[in-house]
């Protein structure tokens, strides 16, 4: 999970074994996830980078240097980009408190 400056927070939230739930809350962002379990798979994925990519200039120098990159293959992602106070429903959907 990743917060950003906002807040986050969880009440009756379940993320099951090998499920990923990413939030980013924007500076001055109240997130509440209620009643909610996350267990879409598979979520994240590490693709090893080729010799091409490693070599190429228009792959970041960070992922050369690592040698792989890390893609999201379904985890579920909520963006808050406003401040307020912010709701996440059981369905997914966001709503402003």
């Amino acid at each position: 999970m990743s917060h950003d400056d906002g807040d986050i927070h969880l009440e009756n939230v379940n993320v099951n074994a090998g499920a990923a739930l990413v939030v980013h809350a924007a500076p001055g962002a109240s997130v509440t996830i209620k009643d909610t379990t996350f267990s879409a798979k598979p979520t994240f994925e590490i693709q090893e980078l080729t010799d091409a990519e490693i070599n190429s200039s228009d792959v970041p120098e960070y992922l050369r240097i690592r040698g792989y990159r890390i893609t999201n293959q379904g985890a579920k992602t909520f963006t808050i980009t406003e401040p307020g106070k912010w709701i996440i429903t059981p369905q997914g959907e966001v709503h402003s408190a």
